[in-house]
């Protein structure tokens, strides 16, 4: 009677702890999710808005959205694209990520960067071996 008992109280203890565990998981990632969003937000709020601060914004639906920020609420804010004109209103909970037009300036300067300092050591390199082949 009492391996009865205090099975029962093993299995009930058991499947409270894995229940709650879910709950809390569930909790955190709710959580953690605001957070990204509020760091979104700080994030517009720094950039601004006008036509200077452009953005591309990866939702969570995987589009994208480019343009620039018209304006910035408590819980949403606004991307103009420059080209077509289409007003797009985003939650900040739906983006994914947010790269600034900055960001992907000087992400592309970089890699441009690079493929000349590429090529330059690779001509030098050809260089040196040319002079040494020939000798």
């Amino acid at each position: 009677m009492f391996k009865k008992i205090l099975s029962l109280a093993l299995i009930v203890l058991l499947l409270n702890a894995v229940g709650n565990n879910a709950a809390y998981a569930a909790g955190a990632k709710q959580e953690k999710g605001e957070r990204k969003a509020e760091k979104i937000k700080a994030s517009i709020l720094k950039l601004g808005t006008g036509k200077e601060a452009r953005v591309a914004v990866r939702l969570k639906n995987r589009s994208i959205v480019e343009g620039y920020v018209s304006e910035a609420s408590d819980k949403t804010f606004v991307v103009v694209a420059e080209k077509s004109g289409v007003i797009t209103t985003i939650p900040y909970l739906q983006v994914n990520k947010l790269v600034s037009a900055k960001g992907v300036r000087i992400a592309k300067d970089a890699a441009k960067g690079a493929a000349i300092f590429a090529g330059f050591i690779g001509g030098l390199l050809l260089i040196v071996y040319l002079s040494l082949r020939g000798s």
